[in-house]
């Protein structure tokens, strides 16, 4: 079984087609508007396909739970790579949406794939999986202590936990929390390992195990070393310098974007004073064009009137 997200052209083309016409519409997520290159610039929608690529090729097993699935983008990539997927989200429509497109990939991946209206609480089977997903929702959450052990009741021994959040301050009104690195290290590490945790275009990724027995070669030591307070610290300190970088840069680039502006705006304002001119000085000559207008009636007047006395002698 091949593991990890379709990067290819066709990948992205085959989901943007769909959502080009009619027949399904726009996307009502960002995050998946971003990965179709239908909202966004250049920028934002390679961030989204490079988050959604990591998190499918960190997917271990063969059954995935993507809890938030919205309109169910990752469990597609992963049903076509051979993966048993199900999403869930408690938006009706985002599942309505989901079930839209599944039905545009071919018989054998509708097969592999499956989405359902409810929440990660209100599922109360014994279902287990390989892989929970969380992308982009523990921010959303209220009690994310509760929402945490509840995706890790869903995992099988031996699986993983892979979770994504925004780093730091995204101000969002649906977002209640922040997270740092030490934040999301408290989160997980009483439910198993952290394999792996950093911050990449501004998003922290983690990935937890919840039993190491079969972890494939992953060291038990290199994962407490990840949770060292000084290494957290090292990452800590390099994400900021990443955000600070882009936001030095977003800053510049809005400076220089008014320096434009304001360029163009006195260039307008020149040309109106041109024009403004243009008009007086016009304006002017049509004044004085109908003076003589008017001057030459009256002469023309007096000569009319002139030429009748005339003719009455």
């Amino acid at each position: 079984m091949t593991k990890g997200a379709l990067t290819n052209t066709k990948t992205v083309t085959g989901l943007k087609k769909m959502n080009d016409g009619s027949k399904l519409g726009l996307a009502r997520d960002r995050i998946a508007q971003a990965y179709m290159g239908l909202w966004g610039g250049a920028s934002t929608i390679d961030k989204a396909r490079r988050r959604i690529h990591w998190i499918t090729s960190r997917v271990v097993g063969a059954n995935v739970l993507d809890v938030g699935t919205s309109e169910g983008i990752v469990p597609i990539l992963l049903g076509r790579e051979g993966f048993r997927a199900v999403g869930i989200d408690i938006n009706p429509e985002a599942i309505a949406y989901a079930d839209q497109l599944l039905e545009q990939e071919a018989e054998a991946i509708r097969e592999r794939v499956q989405f359902r209206n409810v929440s990660l609480f209100q599922d109360e089977t014994d279902t287990v999986f390989d892989t929970v997903i969380l992308g982009e929702v523990i921010e959303h959450a209220s009690n994310i202590r509760k929402f945490i052990k509840t995706a890790v009741y869903h995992l099988a021994d031996g699986g993983v936990l892979i979770l994504t959040t925004p780093f730091g301050v995204f101000p969002d009104r649906d977002h209640k929390h922040t997270f740092y690195l030490s934040d999301v290290r408290d989160l997980l590490t009483s439910h198993g390992d952290i394999e792996h945790l950093e911050v990449v275009d501004g998003y922290i990724r983690a990935v937890l195990r919840k039993d190491l027995k079969d972890s494939s070669g992953i060291d038990a030591q290199e994962s407490k070393d990840i949770l060292l307070d000084e290494n957290l610290l090292s990452l800590t300190e390099e994400a900021s310098h990443a955000v600070q970088v882009t936001l030095h840069k977003h800053i510049d680039d809005e400076r220089q974007a008014k320096e434009k502006l304001l360029n163009e705006l006195d260039q307008a304002q020149s040309a109106i004073s041109s024009l403004n001119e243009s008009l007086v000085e016009k304006s002017e000559a049509l004044a004085a064009a109908l003076q003589e207008i008017s001057t030459t009636r009256e002469q023309l007047a007096r000569v009319t009137e002139a030429l009748l006395e005339y003719k009455k002698k």
